[in-house]
């Protein structure tokens, strides 16, 4: 029968950390955005691609991602003036000799001006500055954080409430140059690899501090989860909702969660 576990809450911790390096402060990466003293926008997660001659842009993505089919730029956002979180139009600026210029459309004609600079280049990256936004007039400041790859390998504790077993987990994550993100998550025992989740490959695409993987093996027919990064370097993750659907792990519906041994912030959705 079908089993759904719903990951409420997880962290895993890093058994190795990949850093981004470089020289000049750069825009080039996986930012996530705060924003403060304006009314309509409080989030948002953009990738930026910057070139030789300091221009920007949010690339394209279209692909599955748990096991439906998306395409959009990637850039996310919680403005009350966006329909589904993601920009319609790509977003584009400029980063020339320590100045950002950044616009983040929401809308189809909606879009947020941020202007600023970058404080340093690499992990741990900041910018900051001010917005104005033809949402509803809106204007305020906001801080952004970069993001390294997820190129890690993590553990965590898997307990489900229907039944209150408990598995190890490990999470091993590989993040390519275009933002996609590969992987696989493995239920264990004390005695070895479950015998009956066993070993998920995953993918998926990574936006500013999120990643979203979906993927099956031949006893889950779907695995869901979204994923949010604890820190700039990806050392911790929270897996902020998971769910499983198998017809074989079980015998009925179950509600389950998984969690690390500090509790993280408050789960969050996947955002598509």
């Amino acid at each position: 029968m079908r089993k759904i576990l719903v990951a409420a809450s997880m962290w895993f911790v890093l058994a190795g950390v990949a850093q981004a390096a470089g020289n000049d402060p750069s825009a080039q990466g996986k930012w996530a955005f705060n924003f403060s003293r304006g009314k309509t926008i409080t989030y948002a997660a953009a990738n930026i691609v910057q070139d030789a001659q300091g221009n920007l842009s949010s690339p394209w993505f279209a692909g599955m991602v748990d096991g439906n089919w998306y395409q959009n730029f990637e850039a996310y956002n919680d403005s009350t003036c966006s329909p589904s979180g993601w920009a319609p139009v790509q977003p584009t600026g400029s980063n020339v000799n320590g100045t950002f210029s950044f616009r983040l459309f929401v809308d189809t004609s909606t879009f947020y001006d941020l202007k600023g600079s970058v404080s340093a280049n690499g992990t741990g990256a900041t910018m900051s500055g001010t917005f104005t936004s033809n949402c509803s007039g809106d204007q305020g400041l906001f801080t952004a954080t970069l993001y390294a790859p997820a190129n890690n390998s993590y553990v965590g504790i898997v307990k489900e409430d229907g039944t209150g077993t408990q598995y190890m987990a490990t999470l091993t994550l590989t993040e390519d140059t275009q933002f996609n993100v590969s992987g696989s998550l493995t239920f264990s025992t004390n005695t070895g690899t479950a015998s009956c989740y066993g070993t998920v490959n995953l993918a998926g695409p990574a936006t500013g501090n999120m990643i979203e993987l979906g993927g099956a093996n031949a006893n889950v027919e779907n695995l869901g989860m979204f994923i949010v990064a604890g820190t700039p370097d990806f050392s911790s993750v929270k897996v902020s909702t998971l769910q499983v659907v198998s017809l074989s792990c079980g015998n009925s519906q179950a509600q389950g969660s998984f969690t690390w041994k500090t509790p993280g912030p408050k789960p969050r959705k996947s955002p598509r």
